[in-house]
């Protein structure tokens, strides 16, 4: 992440309290995804445009936990790359999880998974 605001590494340190003090219960109540590149709300060099709300609600309502969520480039972004394809997606992994490419076309998420 490139928040000016909030540090990822603040975060990560928090969540990492708070996954040693409630063990193994924290995943029935939360979890972190990180978006690489992303600014504090939206932007940077990232796939900024994703449905982490969506994602909570069907959690609260249908106890559907999310481990990932797909996210996608805005086209409209200036500071995407320019050699990056208008369509790139990529999973945001529940951390610790990581995106890892397994072959496919570079600019899919499902060229990827969470490990």
């Amino acid at each position: 992440s490139s928040d000016p605001v909030f540090s990822v590494a603040d975060t990560v340190k928090w969540y990492k309290k708070m996954k040693k003090y409630y063990r193994k219960c924290t995943n029935k109540f939360t979890r972190l995804f990180i978006v690489p590149g992303m600014s504090h709300s939206k932007g940077g060099p990232s796939c900024d445009q994703h449905e982490l709300f969506d994602a909570l609600v069907s959690w609260v309502e249908n106890g559907q936990a999310p481990d990932q969520v797909e996210s996608r480039v805005n086209p409209g972004n200036s500071d995407v790359p320019a050699d990056w394809s208008p369509e790139r997606s990529r999973p945001l992994c529940a951390y610790p999880k990581v995106p890892v490419y397994i072959g496919g076309d570079v600019e899919d998420a499902s060229s990827f998974v969470c490990e």
